[in-house]
């Protein structure tokens, strides 16, 4: 009698889909960890940018007060001056701080250092020039004068705008002392003289940065949030509506602790006491961050994981003075993760279930992953089969040609059949159909090979 065998077989399409979709999803994730990426190096660029501003200003800062305590002191050379004709000083007229002396009667220019004289572009006598000249001010402000006034009475120090012969304007600090004579008359107004040209513009650029950071973080789809040394917050982005539910106000008014979930808070705190173990190491690295995946707690009670990134922000010395955090909803990705792990069991099932036997195969021939059917055909397990070449396994004297199915199928050709005979592991044969087909990625491209092999020994 004929033997009938009725086996309930899904597609091989609905395998081939399902594998499309993984390959997608698989895709997705590694378009998502690109931006990922481009976001941090961006984030990690500008970063450094506002850190070597910072630097800077503070350098400029420091140099500021130096010459400033520089200039003091030469305020003491004032009795030396001699304002009667031309002073020959050679200390002072070669000093790098502009210097002039004016006089307290009619305002002329009684002596100027060459310091003074470049920046202020005077060429030949300048005793004709009156100290009004050398600034910019306002006429109905009297600023000039108070400061001349101040002067008289014992010093004035401040910040006016000079004005170069040519009529170019920049800013400078002047400190004014009195120039007295033997009798205690006041006989000269000394005056020293600061550019603040470059370190005005580095204030400018160091300011326009952080518009830029500001609005950078203000626009951020992630939350971005600094808190001190402290855990207290002083910055969070609106974004945090978004993510959150609460007010920039009232987030602002939360501790770290309301907002973590207790287990997440816990985790984060034992992060950053690592991270400031690593602090008091000689050799750390100046921009290390850290990423953790937490879960914050809503307005409403809910509960949304996030990936947090996090670093110190650094003062002039180095040392951390507020801590950075980046914080993205993963919300979706979990259930992208959830939905491709579910997506394989559901293949694992197909997979099993199906009658025929299935290999998948990459392009070096080395066999991915066989189902229980081909297993049971060659009497082995799946372990045995899985990372072996696909001919020790399934061995026939064409797998050695070069016009070999599975060569051809890597060329570009798209369906194989052929009726063959095999071995199996106890030595018997059996005859079969071989049906081999590329298995390829979203975009088109060939990354392995799927086999399908059916016994017909039966219907031989």
């Amino acid at each position: 009698m004929k033997d009938k065998v009725e086996t309930k077989e899904p597609p091989i399409s609905e395998l081939m889909a399902m594998h499309r979709r993984i390959a997608e999803l698989e895709a997705s994730e590694t378009q998502h960890e690109r931006v990922e990426k481009g976001l941090r190096q961006a984030q990690t660029k500008l970063k450094r940018q506002v850190e070597e501003l910072n630097t800077e200003l503070a350098k400029a800062k420091e140099k500021l007060r130096i010459e400033i305590a520089e200039r003091e002191q030469l305020e003491e050379l004032a009795n030396l001056l001699v304002v009667a004709g031309r002073t020959n000083i050679v200390a002072v007229r070669t000093s790098i701080d502009a210097i002039s002396v004016s006089s307290p009667v009619n305002g002329k220019l009684l002596f100027c250092n060459d310091a003074f004289l470049k920046r202020w572009k005077i060429k030949g006598d300048y005793h004709n020039l009156h100290y009004i000249d050398c600034y910019k001010v306002d006429p109905e402000s009297d600023v000039l004068m108070k400061a001349v006034q101040a002067t008289m009475a014992g010093g004035w120090s401040g910040e006016l705008m000079g004005k170069a012969m040519n009529g170019q304007t920049f800013p400078i600090h002047v400190n004014m002392a009195p120039v007295a004579d033997k009798e205690g008359s006041v006989i000269g107004l000394l005056g020293t003289f600061k550019d603040l040209t470059e370190s005005k513009q580095a204030e400018e650029a160091l300011q326009e940065s952080e518009e830029r950071y500001r609005l950078l973080a203000d626009n951020a789809a992630d939350v971005i949030w600094t808190v001190d040394m402290n855990m207290l917050p002083t910055y969070i982005s609106p974004s945090i509506t978004r993510l959150l539910g609460y007010s920039v106000e009232e987030a602002m008014a939360k501790t770290m602790e309301e907002v973590y979930t207790p287990t997440s808070f816990e985790v984060a705190m034992k992060a950053l006491a690592e991270e400031l173990a690593i602090e008091k190491m000689e050799q750390k690295d100046l921009f290390r961050s850290r990423m953790l995946e937490l879960e914050l707690k809503r307005n409403d009670g809910s509960i949304v994981p996030v990936e947090v990134r996090y670093s110190f922000l650094r003062g002039a010395d180095a040392q951390p003075v507020e801590i950075l955090a980046v914080a993205r909803d993963i919300t979706e990705r979990k259930r992208s993760e959830e939905a491709l792990k579910l997506a394989y069991v559901e293949l694992d099932q197909i997979f099993d279930a199906t009658a025929d036997a299935i290999r998948m195969i990459d392009k070096d021939f080395s066999i991915l992953r066989v189902n229980e059917a081909f297993a049971t055909l060659l009497g082995i397990s799946k372990d045995e089969a899985v990372g072996k070449k696909c001919y020790d396994v399934f061995h026939s004297p064409r797998c050695h040609s070069p016009n070999c199915a599975l060569t051809r199928i890597l060329s570009g050709e798209e369906r194989i059949e052929i009726e063959d005979e095999r071995e199996r592991s106890d030595g018997t044969r059996f005859s079969c159909i071989v049906t081999v087909t590329p298995f390829r990625q979203p975009d088109g491209k060939v990354i392995g090979i799927v086999s399908t092999i059916r016994d017909i020994t039966k219907r031989k």
